[in-house]
């Protein structure tokens, strides 16, 4: 990743705070990489979730709760001036047993001016 897009990642990262958004907790920066200390969110993709359903259907109950999840996480993140600008199945985790939604991937984001 060039280091401007990095750098960048790294201001919305640092700017997060939401349960369904991943959380940055530390920043390792070596003259040849840069690592981002985040969440460790054991669990699996919305893809590979909707993957493993039969005919890939995922019940209108369990659909509604992590939509909702997913809607409240995009406002938040609206909330504070920032676009993802890359959600997609893969870029949604689902928790193992809690089923908690968490947005990752904040590599397109940006900041945007307030209206």
């Amino acid at each position: 990743m060039k280091r401007k897009a990095m750098q960048r990642e790294v201001a919305v990262l640092k700017r997060l705070s939401h349960p369904s958004v991943i959380t940055m907790h530390d920043l390792i920066d070596t003259p040849k990489q840069v690592h981002l200390i985040t969440d460790y969110v054991k669990g699996i993709s919305l893809r590979e979730y909707v993957r493993q359903k039969p005919n890939r259907m995922v019940r209108e109950v369990t659909a509604r709760r992590m939509f909702k999840q997913i809607v409240e996480a995009v406002c938040y993140l609206h909330q504070i001036n920032v676009v993802h600008r890359d959600i997609k199945l893969d870029n949604i985790l689902i928790e193992e047993g809690s089923r908690q939604v968490k947005l990752i991937d904040f590599g397109f984001s940006v900041i945007v001016s307030p209206l």
